[in-house]
């Protein structure tokens, strides 16, 4: 029997195992191309940042000019206002003053040949005569404005409170020669009367007959403290149905107390019988 050495027997087999072991090694290098697996790999470039676009700037736009209101025409100072005539002024001058169509009515009424011969004459010498003009052919306003007036012309002029109060009334209750309804027209003189004193309702009236003549402005204020006038123009609407009436009619008992206080009222303020 052989005693083999140990440690002989162990470098048989070992050298063979190592050398397994290094062509191993070298095919596994080979496959990897031979390239170090740990290499860092190249950096990606960066992108150089877009530029921010600039924004345009938005022109402002230019402020429009405001155009200038265009002067209104001055009014021809050679023109009158009705409202200016006065005492000094013509026929011609009132004609002047009012509108074409107004005009154009006037000159209709009267004719062309008289009205031209009528201007040159100062409102003085046919202010009593006004009551013939045809007032119809004004508009409300002048034709208030112009009975005014040549009632102030007739007079000799009126205070500003009295034409104040006479445009209002007159207004209110109609131009008194505008109208034909009596009554009516009773009722404008009467309330005009009250806006006057007693001296231009004198003036006023001229040398007019005691029967023709209003009752003084105080004397109606007299009356209308102790009555309503309004009763007076009721009996006077009574009245004026009575003339045009057919039968005697049946007596309002309320119609005659309302006369009755009427008259004792006209006899304290020593005033006549008030009828159109």
């Amino acid at each position: 029997m052989f005693l083999v050495n140990p440690m002989k027997k162990r470098a048989s087999w070992v050298w063979p195992v190592l050398l397994v072991a290094i062509v191993a090694g070298a095919l596994a290098f080979a496959a990897c191309g031979g390239e170090d697996p740990t290499a860092t790999p190249e950096p990606t470039a960066t992108p150089a940042p877009t530029a921010t676009p600039i924004p345009t700037p938005t022109p402002m736009p230019e402020p429009t000019a405001t155009p200038e209101p265009e002067p209104e025409p001055e009014p021809d100072s050679s023109m009158m206002s009705i409202t200016d005539i006065d005492e000094n002024s013509t026929v011609g001058d009132l004609i002047g003053a009012l509108s074409e169509e107004e005009t154009a009515c006037i000159t209709a009424a009267f004719g062309e040949v008289i009205l031209e011969s009528m201007k040159d004459q100062p409102l003085a010498a046919v202010a009593a005569s006004f009551e013939l003009f045809p007032i119809q052919c004004l508009s409300e306003e002048n034709a208030i404005s112009a009975i005014v007036t040549m009632q102030s012309v007739q007079a000799g002029g009126f205070s500003d409170e009295s034409v104040a109060c006479l445009v209002q009334t007159y207004g209110e209750h109609g131009v008194p020669s505008a109208t034909t309804d009596q009554v009516q027209a009773m009722r404008s003189l009467l309330y005009g009367q009250m806006c006057l004193t007693d001296e231009e309702a004198m003036a006023l009236q001229g040398d007019a007959s005691a029967d023709d003549a209003l009752p003084l402005p105080s004397q109606l204020r007299c009356v209308a403290e102790q009555t309503d006038l309004e009763s007076l123009f009721k009996i006077l609407e009574a009245f004026a149905m009575l003339e045009n009436a057919t039968e005697i009619p049946t007596p309002d008992p309320e119609l005659m107390m309302m006369t009755a206080e009427v008259m004792a009222a006209q006899e304290a303020c020593g005033v006549q019988t008030i009828g159109p």
